[in-house]
C-alpha cells in the first residue's frame, strides 16, 4: 500500500484508537495534522484505512509497529491506551529510533503519572485531573462571559 508522504515525516503517531484516542484524532483531523494510528484490533485498523485514515496493525510494543508508523521521522508520540504497562517499553523503542520524539502520554493513577513524567520525560495527562482542569476552565470561561454581560456602562453608574 502506497502512503501519502505527509504521513512519513513531522506526523503524530497515535498509539491506540479507543475513547480518547479517536477524540484526539478528531482533533488532528479538524486541524489537518498528520497521524498514523496503530492499533491492536485488525478489523478497526482496516475500517481507519478504509475511511482513508494511515492505521499500522500490532502491538506498539513491538518495535516493527512504530518503524511502520514512521517513528523515526515522527513529531509526537501519543499513547492514548488505558494500559500503562508497557508505556515505558513504547517510549523507550520510539526514543531509541527517534531520539528527539516528544511523548505524550495518558494515566489514570497521580503516582504513574508522577513516575511516567520523570522517569520518560513525557508530558502525562491524569484522567481525573484533565477532566477537573477542562470542567474548571469552561466554568472560568462561562462565569467570566456572564460577568461581563452583566457588567455595563450603565451597570457601573454610581460606584466607586
Amino acid at each position: 500500500m502506497s502512503t501519502d508522504a505527509r504521513y512519513l515525516a513531522r506526523q503524530v503517531v497515535l498509539v491506540g484508537y479507543g475513547r480518547v484516542g479517536r477524540r484526539v484524532a478528531n482533533v488532528l483531523v479538524a486541524n489537518d495534522i498528520p497521524f498514523v494510528v496503530a492499533e491492536q484490533n485488525r478489523e478497526l485498523v482496516e475500517s481507519l484505512r478504509e475511511s482513508g485514515i494511515a492505521a499500522v496493525f500490532g502491538d506498539a510494543v513491538d518495535p516493527a509497529v512504530l518503524i511502520q508508523a514512521h517513528i523515526a521521522r515522527a513529531a509526537m508520540l501519543v499513547i492514548a491506551t488505558p494500559d500503562t504497562l508497557n508505556v515505558r517499553q513504547v517510549i523507550t523503542t520510539a526514543r531509541t529510533l527517534n531520539p528527539h520524539i516528544e511523548a505524550v502520554v495518558r494515566s489514570h493513577s497521580g503516582d504513574e503519572a508522577r513516575r511516567l513524567a520523570q522517569e520518560c520525560d513525557s508530558t502525562v495527562f491524569l484522567a481525573d485531573e484533565a477532566l477537573a482542569q477542562a470542567m474548571a476552565r469552561h466554568v472560568l470561561e462561562r462565569t467570566e462571559a456572564r460577568l461581563a454581560l452583566h457588567t455595563t456602562p450603565a451597570s457601573l453608574h454610581g460606584r466607586v
